[in-house]
């Protein structure tokens, strides 16, 4: 089971490193806010998914926004909206 990790609007991609590195766990969920400072460059995607990959942790990004997830994704991270629900798990719901 992966680990949430939350971090505050105005966390910068060195705190989102910090708190991903002090986690035990090697599979994480970062979940980032609306209108997190990261949104502003593709940059702070990268720099985590650096440290992710250098030390052997599997991070998702899970956000609200759409910027978040997409620069997420754009840095080749897992990143998904908590909102988002596939049609094949609507189907499976009873």
């Amino acid at each position: 089971m992966s680990k949430k990790i939350y971090i505050t609007k105005n966390d910068s991609a060195e705190m989102a490193v910090i708190k991903l590195l002090k986690c035990k766990d090697d599979e994480i969920v970062l979940s980032v806010p609306n209108l997190s400072q990261l949104a502003n460059s593709i940059e702070n995607f990268h720099i985590i998914k650096k440290e992710a990959d250098e030390s052997g942790k599997r991070v998702v990004i899970e956000s609200v926004d759409d910027v978040v997830v997409e620069l997420a994704k754009r840095s080749d991270l897992e990143a998904t909206s908590p909102f988002f629900v596939s049609r094949d798990k609507e189907k499976a719901r009873p």
